[in-house]
Formats: C-alpha cells, sequence, structure tokens
C-alpha cells in the first residue's frame, strides 16, 4: 500500500461517520416533523368535536327551554324526571318529599333522593315560589345536594299570594350539571320561618336516546 492509498482510507474513515451522523439527524428531523403534525392534527379533531359538543347543548337548551311542559315532552324517547313536592315544606333542613309527574330511565327513591342511570348532562329546572306572611323579607335556600356536595345553591326569597288569586307564575331557576350513571341527588331546605308552598323540579337528559 502507498502513501496515497492509506490516504484514501483516512478519508473514507473521516467521510463514512460524518455521513451516518447526518443521516441520523435527518431521520430525527423526519420523526419530529410527523409528531408535530399529528399532534396538530389531535388538537385539531378535538376542537372541532368541542365546537360542535357546544353548539349542540346550546341548541338543546334553546329546544328545551321551549318544550319543559310535559305535554310537549316525547315521554318514550326523553330522559329525565319531573316531580312536584308533596304539599308545604316547613321545617328547616327538611328534605322535600317529592311525587312523580314523570320519569324515563331515572328514579325517584323513598320519595327524596334522585337516582340517575344515564351518565352526561342534564338540564335541572327548579320552580317554586315561598312566603312568610310575618316578614316578607325573610329568605332560605335550596340546595341540590350529592353525597358531601352541594352541586346547586337557590337563594329563596318571599313571594306574596303564592297560591292566591293574584299569583301569576313561580320563580325559575335553571342550569346545567353532569352526572353519571347511579349518582344520587336530594334537595335540602332551610329556612327560619319560610314556607315554600310549591316546588318542582326537573331534570333532562340533553344526549336523547344516547344513554
Amino acid at each position: 500500500m502507498d502513501v496515497h492509498d492509506g490516504d484514501a482510507e483516512k478519508q473514507c474513515s473521516v467521510v463514512i461517520p460524518f455521513r451516518k451522523r447526518r443521516n441520523n439527524g435527518m431521520s430525527r428531523l423526519v420523526v419530529a416533523l410527523i409528531i408535530q403534525s399529528l399532534f396538530t392534527t389531535v388538537c385539531l379533531a378535538i376542537s372541532i368535536y368541542s365546537l360542535r359538543t357546544v353548539q349542540s347543548v346550546e341548541w338543546s337548551l334553546k329546544q328545551l327551554d321551549q318544550k319543559w311542559s310535559l305535554k310537549q315532552l316525547d315521554q318514550e324517547k326523553d330522559i329525565g324526571i319531573y316531580l312536584e313536592v308533596m304539599g308545604e315544606v316547613r321545617i328547616p333542613m327538611e328534605k322535600p318529599k317529592f311525587m312523580e309527574l314523570w320519569k324515563h330511565k331515572m328514579e325517584l327513591i323513598e320519595n327524596t333522593t334522585i337516582l340517575f342511570q344515564c351518565s352526561g348532562p342534564y338540564v335541572v329546572y327548579v320552580f317554586y315560589c315561598s312566603e312568610d306572611t310575618n316578614s316578607p323579607k325573610n329568605n332560605g335556600t335550596l340546595i341540590l345536594q350529592q353525597p358531601g356536595i352541594d352541586r346547586m345553591i337557590i337563594p329563596l326569597y318571599s313571594q306574596k299570594d303564592c297560591d292566591g288569586e293574584n299569583f301569576q307564575k313561580p320563580q325559575k331557576n335553571q342550569t346545567m350539571l353532569s352526572f353519571t350513571k347511579n349518582d344520587t341527588v336530594s334537595l335540602n331546605f332551610t329556612s327560619d320561618s319560610l314556607k315554600l308552598k310549591y316546588f318542582q323540579v326537573r331534570f333532562h337528559y340533553l344526549l336523547g336516546e344516547q344513554c
């Protein structure tokens, strides 16, 4: 082997590792670009899904706000429960006892506890009228409770003539809450002397027949 052959071998030994390092760098770059593209695609898909979900929920809320009466329900397809209190509620920290007006895929246990059979978002409507003939400024509170959690707190104020000729319509409170299968809730009434004369609570499932 002459001097030129030796120089050629040294050059090859330098060039080959350089090419390997260059190829490895290009591979890492390609992988990084692929990962970035996948991440962007996933984020875009999640954004589109979230937007459609929000639009669907907003549409459902508008539809439900127009058909909250029992006459307009599809009682075999809609999922929910409509309850009305049995008599006046007077005792502080009392759990109101309800009677069923309508239910589908939900249960009322011992007239006080509501059991959910479908996971997802629900619209909760509360209609009420409370009065205190001794002190018009008196107030109270309705609390929708899961075990250990207050999910909805409604302040009550005295109204006049809840069941008389001058009574026009009950107060209304509306919100959206999510529950999972087998969750239970109950309602507590707190007041020093306020009487809960009229009370309905309605849960309506927002995902149609999908349970």
